[in-house]
């Protein structure tokens, strides 16, 4: 195996490349953050917070600092546009099983960028940092997110009843994962 050429495209995928945070990125995902068409995809209720709060946020998920989580921005490799961010925390290290979530630009959706990206965080959390799982929370409204998450091989492992309370109704929230086991055996099929 040649290491070099591992390292060079462990963070690379198809469409996008990984890479550190940098701070002219902070505007634009405090932005998209905050913004409720998007913020009803990510949080339980629609309680945008100020902009110096949700940067404190990116920055922490991003510090890639401590062996409890790591996130990078998302890029286009052909344009090198910021598309949005991804990010595992929680990573307990006995049951080597993290959190992820992942925001994408909505001006970025349905062009295959979420699915190569969850492709590239797989691979460097099994591959490279030894977990063993990987779970995520999704609304079961957001059926472009579910169709991503089991496309790449997440499972619904529970549903939390009521879980949040959008437009007047109480909604249900899917929690999927996906074992390092499951990830190697779709990655040898054709």
């Amino acid at each position: 195996m040649d290491f070099q050429e591992y390292a060079s495209e462990i963070l690379r995928g198809e469409k996008i490349r990984l890479r550190p945070l940098q701070e002219g990125d902070l505007p634009r995902l405090a932005a998209w953050w905050n913004d409720p068409a998007w913020m009803v995809l990510q949080q339980a209720a629609i309680f945008p917070t100020p902009e110096a709060s949700t940067i404190e946020m990116f920055r922490n998920w991003s510090g890639n600092d401590n062996p409890r989580g790591f996130g990078f921005s998302i890029e286009d490799i052909e344009s090198g546009k910021l598309l949005g961010h991804v990010a595992v925390w929680g990573v307990d290290p006995v049951v080597r099983a993290g959190t992820l979530g992942i925001i994408i630009g909505g001006e970025f959706v349905e062009q295959g960028f979420g699915t190569d990206t969850m492709r590239v965080v797989l691979r460097y959390a099994f591959e490279e940092l030894g977990l063993n799982k990987i779970e995520l929370n999704v609304w079961r409204f957001n059926t472009r997110a579910l169709r991503t998450y089991e496309r790449v091989g997440f499972v619904v492992e529970e549903t939390r009843r009521a879980a949040a309370f959008h437009a007047g109704k109480f909604l249900s929230q899917i929690h999927m994962g996906i074992l390092r086991s499951e990830y190697l055996e779709a990655r040898q099929k054709p």
